[in-house]
């Protein structure tokens, strides 16, 4: 346990030290300021995820790792974003970034590493018959997730893992159930809305899709990719929210440059200012699905009315150096 720790926080540490590699010398100076006021915004999730010893700020860790490396050394990235995945599928739309955007060598190697993970060492360790058992269990598993009666039955019972699921939200709002046509509708709802503003991020990415990592641009990227999956699951749970803590992150950084136009700062700082609102005025767990999605929509839409200047603006830091330790 106390090496699983060790690595807990040198997963938020590398996060940290890594989301700053496109900086110059000063910025990533001040890294330890930087970092303590985006510690704050996400402390729900990392607090949740060091408490109940999880694995997700070993998962950003990596990630993040695999971002400040992907220049200088892509097949080691491309690794490191395979091993994030294996850990949280959250991350899994990395590998459909690095397909598009490259190098072709991490994606090869992202790809190599999920085949060993998923497939060879399943095959090698447990047979054919066991590594079917497996996969068996993993299908399973992921239906019984998505059950709503199994959802009724935990808040019935008020058991089970702390979810903050939209559909729990929306049950505890409305006084329905789990499952019925009136909760498949707010969700619904709420799922066009997301899709809505994913498409607006990537249409405000369209005249610079493809742009140098690391970049505060291609880090707006990453942060929106790894975001985009977890309004939508159905077993959301307050750790997995951790990668707000590059968003805050970026929207802190570009906050500070004075090297901004004032428009850019203004919309990073009301990002920052309503995101630690959600500290001042805290919702009932009951209902802390909708906070989260409410922080998600936050960062999405900051980040993409900043992305276009972002992709045009250089920081005194080579696109092609890695992170300094």
């Amino acid at each position: 346990m106390g090496a699983w720790y060790f690595l807990m926080v040198a997963g938020l540490v590398v996060s940290v030290r890594a989301s700053l590699a496109q900086e110059s010398d000063d910025t990533r100076g001040a890294w330890l300021l930087i970092g303590l006021v985006s510690i704050l915004i996400a402390d729900a999730p990392i607090s949740w995820d060091l408490r109940n010893a999880n694995s997700n700020l070993i998962c950003l860790g990596l990630v993040m790792m695999g971002y400040g490396l992907l220049g200088p050394l892509p097949l080691v990235a491309g690794t490191l974003v395979g091993l994030a995945l294996s850990l949280k599928l959250y991350t899994g739309l990395l590998l459909l970034y690095l397909f598009i955007s490259g190098p072709r060598r991490a994606i090869g190697a992202a790809v190599m590493t999920v085949f060993i993970l998923w497939i060879v060492l399943p095959l090698v360790i447990f047979g054919p018959e066991g590594a079917l058992k497996l996969y068996s269990s993993w299908k399973e598993q992921l239906r019984i997730i998505s059950d709503p009666f199994l959802h009724a039955s935990l808040a019935a019972k008020d058991a089970g893992p702390p979810l903050v699921t939209l559909q729990r939200a929306v049950v505890n709002m409305t006084g329905g159930e789990f499952g019925s046509q009136a909760t498949r509708a707010w969700l619904l709802a709420f799922g066009l809305i997301w899709a809505a503003t994913l498409s607006w991020y990537a249409w405000c990415c369209r005249e610079a899709f493809r742009v140098p990592v690391p970049s505060r641009a291609a880090l707006a990227d990453w942060v929106v990719l790894m975001l985009a999956p977890l309004p939508l699951s159905p077993w959301l749970e307050p750790y997995h929210a951790v990668p707000l803590l590059v968003g805050a992150l970026l929207c802190v950084v570009v906050a500070l440059d004075e090297a901004q136009v004032r428009s850019n700062q203004l919309v990073a700082v009301a990002a920052v200012a309503t995101l630690l609102l959600f500290l001042v005025f805290k919702l009932p767990f009951a209902a802390r699905g909708f906070g989260l999605g409410a922080q998600f929509l936050v960062v999405v839409v900051a980040l993409g009315y900043l992305r276009r200047r972002l992709a045009k603006q250089r920081t005194g830091h080579s696109d092609k150096a890695a992170f300094k330790t």
